[in-house]
């Protein structure tokens, strides 16, 4: 009687190897960890090629922190930039429009990086306003987002005052005039902020860069 033998470990082995699917160059992502010297924290940047081409403005960074500065920006997007610029950093927006109450306001939209940046025409067009919805924005590594608004404002933005309150029907906005910081605030926690180039005391626009 012959007896039936199991098929061994190299041949399953084999078997599975088969089926496996390798995957492709363009689905790999590169992942890139530096050290900030500034804050001595580590960043991750991971980049992920978009297109077929090799475009360069395709290999868009994903920033894993999104740290405020006031009277700068918000991490390297900084008030004063270009267009080519932003484009650069963060790549092609997803949607453009013109502000319906305001002409000389050109608006760049971000889907993915809940992100707006608002550029003037009669300075340049450069970068004037940014309003953020992602929960990934902190201020000295601590987020800022969708947490309580005394948190924030007592705690982790304690040296940023003082905070105007304008209240409305369903949500509050914190204001500070000095950094031009706004905080918008739905059931009293943080839902996104927004921020301008601060002003000269001759109202003129203070850039950064």
């Amino acid at each position: 009687m012959i007896q039936y033998q199991p098929p061994g470990p190299n041949i399953i082995n084999a078997k599975i190897a088969e089926n496996v699917m390798m995957p492709k160059a363009s689905d790999v992502y590169r992942v890139v960890i530096s050290l900030s010297k500034r804050c001595r924290r580590y960043r991750m940047s991971i980049y992920a090629d978009v297109s077929q081409n090799n475009n360069p403005r395709h290999k868009i960074p994903y920033f894993c922190h999104m740290e405020l500065k006031p009277g700068i920006g918000l991490d390297n997007i900084k008030f004063g930039a270009t267009e080519a610029e932003i484009m650069a950093l963060i790549g092609d927006p997803d949607k453009t429009f013109t502000n319906e109450d305001d002409e000389n306001e050109l608006i760049y939209q971000y889907n993915s990086r809940k992100l707006r940046l608002t550029f003037y025409k009669h300075e340049d067009r450069k970068l004037g306003y940014i309003r953020c919805g992602n929960y990934k924005v902190t201020y000295d590594n601590q987020p800022l987002l969708g947490r309580p608004i005394k948190e924030v404002t007592d705690v982790t933005l304690k040296h940023i005052a003082p905070w105007e309150v304008d209240s409305y029907e369903f949500f509050d906005v914190y204001l500070n005039h000095e950094n031009w910081i706004s905080l918008n605030v739905e059931y009293e926690e943080v839902v996104d902020l927004e921020l301008g180039v601060p002003f000269n005391k001759d109202d003129s626009y203070n850039w950064p860069i």
